[in-house]
């Protein structure tokens, strides 16, 4: 077995508005997987990039139920692959 049969993902992008692009998108949240010797953990970092705003980071805004529950779901799918991958 090759180190390159497996990759997992370190990081994710989601857009935080409707039709917003993951990457490019002017409202965005970026999932990173970090490990500082006690295990996996999430950084989650939110990017307001809207004209106006100053680049805010570290805002992030839901408005739904539906949208925490997917934001959630994006989190434990994230930790559960870390988790998995340190086993």
């Amino acid at each position: 077995m090759t180190y390159w049969e497996k990759a997992v993902p370190l990081s994710w992008g989601i857009g935080m508005t409707k039709g917003d692009d993951p990457i490019y998108g002017a409202n965005r949240c970026l999932i990173t997987i970090d490990d500082q010797g006690a295990g996996p953990y999430l950084q989650v970092q939110f990017k307001d990039e809207e004209p106006g705003t100053g680049d805010a980071t570290d805002m992030g805004y839901f408005c739904t139920h539906q949208d925490i529950d997917a934001f959630c779901n994006h989190l434990h799918h994230a930790l559960k692959l870390a988790q998995e991958e340190n086993q």
